[in-house]
């Protein structure tokens, strides 16, 4: 079996096209999310995250 390998944050952004957060991990994973599922973030406008 291989070795786990944690991954981490390496960028992130909000797309306003789509109105998600995009995260990429150094593993090559991208997450995507609605802000209102990120702490902190759930009363967010667009206008209030940056690009």
């Amino acid at each position: 079996m291989g070795t786990l390998c944690a991954g981490h944050a390496i960028s992130g952004r909000y797309e306003r096209r789509t109105s998600r957060i995009v995260m990429r991990l150094n593993t090559g994973l991208e997450l995507v999310y609605p802000p209102a599922l990120a702490e902190g973030l759930a009363s967010a406008t667009p206008t209030t995250l940056p690009d």
